[in-house]
């Protein structure tokens, strides 16, 4: 019975996800948020080989592939000393994808890793050579035959969200540990690691807007 209880405790934590299963970010980025009018701020999409899920995902510098532990430990990182943290609401599909299906996703996604990340497409409603995560996770869906999102570069992460409803269960609340015991030092070399990556991207990224 303990054991039982362990497990069951554990599936609320980290719920368990399956092939194409969304994951989705609310109070992520507050720009976002103003934006689209819409708490979603970020979404990715999930794939299990073996016992390791690994989150696709479109974020400023370029589309990656992470384990989605590691995922989870940076987000509650980044959660760290946050008035409101974000909250992360994992979604699976009503239905299990077949294996063409996710084969053609992750076909799909393989060749989008390191591309470069963009939300030009977003505001100036074309589409360009960069791509953001609702654009990235609705193109993948389209692969299924199942969704036929038009206009992909123009979706917003809460309008995604709301589209995906009748293919998709009920969120789930995924809890997170709290984040590791950090020396001011550690703490400081990771927040001007980060400072300096998202520098970077902001300068290629206004400079893309200047170009035709």
């Amino acid at each position: 019975m303990n054991v039982f209880l362990a497990v069951t405790v554990l599936a609320l934590l980290h719920p368990i996800p399956v092939d194409g299963s969304l994951l989705f970010l609310e109070h992520g980025n507050p720009v976002v948020e103003m934006v689209t009018r819409k708490q979603i701020t970020h979404v990715g999409i999930v794939f299990v080989d073996s016992d390791t899920a690994w989150l696709y995902e479109a974020v400023p510098g370029k589309v990656r592939r992470v384990p989605l532990s590691a995922y989870y430990r940076e987000l509650s990182e980044y959660n760290r000393g946050r008035k409101q943290p974000a909250k992360i609401v994992l979604r699976q599909p009503l239905l299990a994808y077949s294996s063409d299906q996710s084969r053609a996703m992750r076909s799909f996604l393989d060749q989008q890793v390191d591309r470069r990340y963009s939300v030009k497409n977003y505001v100036v409603g074309t589409e360009g050579d960069g791509i953001h995560c609702a654009e990235l996770t609705a193109s993948t869906l389209n692969r299924t035959g199942v969704f036929e999102f038009k206009n992909c570069h123009s979706i917003s992460p809460g309008e995604l969200e709301e589209q995906v409803g009748g293919w998709y269960r009920a969120g789930i609340s995924v809890a997170l540990s709290p984040p590791p015991t950090r020396s001011w030092c550690e703490r400081s070399r990771q927040w001007w690691s980060g400072w300096f990556q998202w520098c970077g991207w902001s300068c290629g990224e206004a400079w893309s807007f200047c170009r035709p």
